[in-house]
C-alpha cells in the first residue's frame, strides 16, 4: 500500500517503522523481508525497502489488497476511477 501511495519502487521506511505500524517487533518483520528478498520480491537495506518485482508482490499479498487498494484511491481522489 506504501508503494502506491508514493509512486515508486523505493520506499525510505525503517523496519521499527513497519512493525510499528502492523504491530510487530522489528526482528519479525526483518524475518519476514528476509523472505520476500530470498522469493526475489524486494531488496531491504538500512532504512530503505526496493521492491523487485511489483506484480508477484501484489499477487503474495492477501486476497484484501485490491479492495484496500481501491477504497484508498476512491478516499484520495473520489473522481477518479482506479484501473491499477
Amino acid at each position: 500500500m506504501i508503494r502506491d501511495r508514493v509512486d515508486s519502487g523505493t520506499i525510505e521506511i525503517t523496519q521499527e517503522f513497519v512493525g510499528q505500524m502492523i504491530g510487530t517487533r522489528r526482528t519479525t518483520v526483518n524475518a519476514i523481508l528476509g523472505t520476500m528478498e530470498r522469493q526475489g520480491l524486494l531488496r531491504h537495506q538500512r532504512g530503505r525497502i526496493t521492491i523487485s518485482d511489483h506484480k508477484r508482490l501484489e499477487k503474495a499479498a492477501c486476497d484484501c489488497y485490491p479492495l484496500l487498494r481501491r477504497s484508498l484511491d476512491r478516499l484520495y481522489n473520489p473522481d477518479h476511477t482506479s484501473s491499477k
